[in-house]
């Protein structure tokens, strides 16, 4: 995961929810160095705390955004403060910034998804145990390079590869 400005890290969108297992096994398997926290207004207590730990060990936790997931406009606000997220980290395109699907509720992580496609972002996955690993997604800049619903649904049955 290389490209934008070279002398910086990525950045990495994660969505925290009550779990952190998965974003401490995401920051070690892909040394994640810089962070943009996405959390719920109910747990920003517990983010903050976790975020502290994380500073101490070298992570730059650039910015911790609440989101609320549990309302009926919740896709699109959560689609929405993501999006002007990522313009005000990159607002010039040099920026490599990375989504992490893995936390959160349901609806941040399908507003990551979608943002993920708009914007050509790369991404990851926690797997839970047993295999326990992270996986690496392409497809949302794969889909991003189609300019039709139908090219998007034709490259989902097997020419995206």
């Amino acid at each position: 995961m290389t490209g934008g400005d070279k002398s910086l890290s990525p950045i990495h969108f994660i969505n925290l929810g009550m779990s952190k297992e998965h974003v401490t096994k995401a920051i070690d398997q892909l040394s994640i160095r810089r962070m943009v926290v996405f959390t719920s207004p109910q747990l920003r207590s517990e983010a903050e705390s976790y975020c502290t730990e994380l500073a101490e060990k070298g992570v730059e936790v650039m910015e911790i955004i609440d989101v609320d997931p549990f309302q009926p406009d919740s896709l699109g606000n959560l689609m929405r403060s993501m999006l002007r997220t990522y313009d005000k980290y990159d607002p010039d395109g040099r920026t490599e910034i990375i989504s992490g699907l893995t936390g959160g509720t349901n609806l941040m992580a399908i507003s990551l998804g979608i943002v993920s496609m708009l914007k050509r972002m790369h991404c990851h996955y926690v797997v839970s145990p047993p295999d326990d690993r992270v996986i690496e997604i392409d497809i949302f800049e794969r889909l991003a390079g189609c300019y039709t619903i139908e090219e998007m649904m034709e490259g989902l049955k097997g020419s995206l590869r």
